[in-house]
């Protein structure tokens, strides 16, 4: 029996279950190192979060339950201005990346920075469907920037 993959190979359907296996142990591996060094979460089209890791919620002080569901706004602080989401939102409905610096609020108020990308994941038929959105915290390396241009 013979199977075709996605690059359009033939597989033999007698090694599809070890090689499948090989695969979720590979993409285990990298989903461990992204939970480790990144903070992230998948939103749908409206918007809406529907999955966070456990760094998002030690970073952002929010339970994932508190979080699934509501809209990234529940993040943003207030320094988020309307032409710079209006921005982001245009570039990610046209299927492109998004890539910037962003002020965030934990839940008791403090604010960190995050430099994010956000990528539209998108079907078999070029629709997207989702938004994958990576971020790496930078708080420090905003602060010694500070304070490096107050002492010029």
């Amino acid at each position: 029996m013979e199977y075709n993959d996605v690059n359009n190979e033939v597989m033999d359907m007698t090694i599809l279950p070890k090689v499948v296996k090989q695969e979720l142990y590979r993409l285990r591996k990298l989903e461990y190192a992204l939970n480790q060094t990144s903070i992230l979460a998948v939103s749908n089209l409206k918007g809406e979060i529907e999955y966070v890791n456990d760094l998002l919620c030690e970073v952002s002080q929010y339970d994932r339950e508190e979080i699934i569901g509501q809209y990234h706004a529940i993040l943003y602080s207030d320094t988020f201005k309307a032409n710079e989401l209006n921005e982001m939102v245009s570039t990610l409905r046209e299927g492109h990346v998004w890539k910037g610096q962003i002020l965030n609020k934990r839940k008791d108020g403090s604010k960190y920075w995050v430099y994010t990308i956000i990528v539209p994941i998108k079907n078999e038929h070029g629709e997207i469907t989702q938004y994958y959105s990576i971020s790496s915290e930078i708080t420090k390396a905003k602060q010694f920037e500070e304070e490096s241009n107050e002492k010029q």
